[in-house]
């Protein structure tokens, strides 16, 4: 029995010893200094490899693959490895010494995966380039030794991956003191990561031994301007500040960049700065290499209310300045009122606001935020809420046709104007769910939007036609708004004529319009256009033909058929030519004739007045040239729209 249990024994140490690499001693994690104890199976691992006498130049040299979960100390000092890179795969190693090699290159990914590193010595090398890519992933190291090396740049957010660095030891480098290694100093004492051995400048020689910590203190930092941060006046509080009266305040501000090298004047500015009952202190800093100026106020007034600003300028007129806005409260402060406003982003409730102050709060619909200002007269202004989101489900939809990018998705424009039309037409929502003029902006948005796409698709300008023929549907008051706010049934009525290019007259007939378009040939005579019903309750039909057949024509109409003709409109031969003094008829600019027939003024809103407001209305005027204005006019447009226009550009529209 005893023979058995020292044979399992030796078994066990051999398997034991088998572990460790041919060029590694291995100690269980468990071993203290000077005392060695065998590793368990399955024990984290601390291990010391190559040295003397045998070096390693290569990482590949040692096989750590059936450690890797093991290792939490690597001791690779004193060899002769000359590059790192990923061949360390140890996800829980925690001290990595590679201090005296001869490594001059580091790649990218040489510390790949090695998030639980926590020491890492790279002292006594070659290293000549450090830059940030090389410790990303490093998130968990407190210590970094990169003392005896050839580092003589150190560039900005070089340890930026390096979120728990409690240590960095840069010393005996050729460190070269310029404006580019101020970062440093303000970074070491922004993330309170000390500087171990108080690294110093090696180069230029007026800079011999400075200390990296205290550079502003010798450098000219007027010629470093490119290299300072844009907001290098450092105030606190930063924020706008609201006191009652009769509190304590204090602000400071500093300017890390003034140097003692230069003249420069730093203080704050206020209207009431002289007769305020204030204390101003000024400091300079030379161990910090700041300046800084606080001004104190014991018992804050309604005097001490306004903007007060920090202002820094020196001899080579580098100005800087950041402003505080102090506001006092008293009994006699003023405010608007708690309030709410309703539109088609939503319901917004304002709370008391300060005068001449923004209030922003979330928007209902949204990321975004909505806001409201309080004017000098406590009064509210309109409410901004452009960031939020539609509450309208049928609003959301037709924006989504607005801004669709048809060369982006699987279907055609033609595929998307139908299914717009299909939307208006009761298809898919109830019509009377159309009650925003956002709603008809939209729709007249995506009717321009689409007819981009007009000459490579067939059919697409007929059912752009049904579109605006279903939008006369929508309610005049509706449209009234939208023409008014974005002009979006002048726009509609112009795209309408635009559309009759790429259609046939037969396509251009719709249930609430009819649009034609033809070319003027020489030898004009005039047209005539009528419109008209076969029957009463049929929908109508537009019919045009020249003006010598068109009496007898409308005559034969009218008692053959018992058609009912709602309107009709004659274009003379002296439209399209002009006459000389000798009886001559000369041909105007090449042109086309464009008839349009409408089944009621939904395209054409009578508006308010709005000629002396900021934002005129899109239109005041009929195309007669007369007034639109409620005040100036006593009817509704109820029958077939007539009208006559002559375009100077391309054709004659005649309504």
């Amino acid at each position: 029995m005893k023979l058995f249990s020292i044979f399992v024994l030796f078994l066990y140490v051999r398997e034991s010893l088998g572990l460790c690499p041919s060029l590694c001693s291995c100690k269980g994690n468990r071993s203290s200094d000077g005392v060695s104890v065998d590793p368990q199976p399955g024990e984290l691992l601390k291990l010391k490899c190559g040295g003397s006498p045998v070096q390693i130049t290569e990482l590949k040299e040692i096989d750590l693959s059936k450690l890797r979960t093991v290792v939490v100390s690597l001791n690779l000092s004193g060899n002769a490895i000359s590059t790192l890179s990923r061949e360390l795969l140890l996800p829980n190693l925690q001290k990595l010494d590679l201090s005296k090699n001869q490594i001059s290159l580091i790649e990218s990914d040489a510390f790949y995966n090695m998030t639980s590193l926590q020491r890492l010595d790279l002292s006594h090398n070659q290293i000549s380039n450090i830059y940030k890519e090389i410790f990303k992933g490093l998130v968990n190291l407190e210590r970094l030794i990169l003392s005896q090396n050839h580092i003589s740049v150190l560039n900005m957010g070089t340890f930026d991956y390096l979120i728990g660095l409690k240590q960095v030891d840069i010393t005996d480098n050729p460190l070269i003191c310029d404006c580019e290694l101020l970062w440093v100093g303000d970074w070491s004492r922004n993330t309170s990561v000390k500087l171990v051995g108080n690294p110093k400048c090696a180069f230029p020689e007026n800079m011999v031994n400075k200390t990296v910590r205290k550079l502003k203190i010798f450098l000219d930092l007027s010629a470093c301007g490119s290299v300072l941060p844009s907001n290098t006046l450092i105030v606190k509080p930063s924020h706008d500040q609201v006191v009652f009266e009769g509190d304590t305040l204090v602000l400071n501000c500093n300017a890390p960049f003034a140097s003692v090298m230069a003249k420069y004047e730093l203080k704050w500015v206020h209207p009431m700065l002289e007769i305020c009952d204030v204390n101003v202190t000024n400091t300079e800093m030379q161990e910090e290499g700041l300046a800084e100026t606080t001004v104190y106020f014991s018992n804050i007034t309604n005097h001490h209310t306004g903007n007060w600003t920090c202002m820094y300028s020196d001899q080579n007129h580098i100005r800087h300045n950041y402003t505080v806005q102090v506001l006092v409260l008293s009994n006699q402060t003023k405010y608007c009122p708690t309030n709410y406003t309703i539109d088609n982003k939503g319901l917004y409730s304002w709370p008391q606001l300060l005068l001449n102050h923004t209030a922003s709060i979330p928007c209902q619909n949204g990321y975004g935020l909505a806001y409201r200002s309080c004017s000098a007269n406590a009064t509210w202004g309109p409410a901004n809420t452009t960031e939020c989101s539609y509450i309208s489900n049928i609003t959301k939809l037709l924006q989504q046709f607005a801004l669709l990018n048809v060369s982006l998705v699987q279907y055609s424009a033609l595929n998307a104007t139908e299914r717009l039309a299909m939307l208006i037409q009761e298809k898919t929502y109830p019509l009377t769910e159309i009650l925003d003029p956002d709603d008809v902006m939209f729709i007249a948005k995506a009717i321009r939007n689409y007819m981009q796409y007009i000459s490579e698709e067939r059919d697409l300008g007929s059912t752009l036609l049904d579109v605006i023929s279903s939008a006369m549907n929508i309610s005049t008051s509706v449209m009234t708004q939208a023409e008014t706010k974005y002009g979006a049934c002048t726009d509609m009525l112009r795209a309408a004529e635009e559309i009759s290019a790429f259609t046939s007259n037969v396509q251009g007939h719709k249930i609430n319009l009819a649009v034609e378009r033809f070319p003027v040939a020489e030898g004009f005579s005039g047209v005539t256009c009528v419109w008209y019903s076969v029957a009463r309750g049929d929908p109508p039909r537009l019919h045009c033909s020249t003006t010598n057949r068109t009496v007898a024509h409308r005559s034969a109409l009218t008692r053959a058929s018992g058609a009912l003709i709602h309107a009709s409109v004659q274009i003379p031969q002296s439209l399209l030519y002009s006459t000389t003094e000798y009886g001559t008829l000369l041909h105007t600019k090449p042109h086309d004739l464009v008839i349009a027939m409408y089944e009621d003024a939904s395209l054409l809103p009578l508006l308010p007045a709005m000629d002396d407001g900021p934002l005129p209305g899109y239109r005041s005027k009929d195309y007669y040239g007369r007034s639109t204005k409620r005040e100036d006019i006593n009817m509704e447009i109820t029958s077939p729209v007539i009208g006559f226009q002559l375009s100077e550009l391309f054709y004659v529209s005649v309504y």
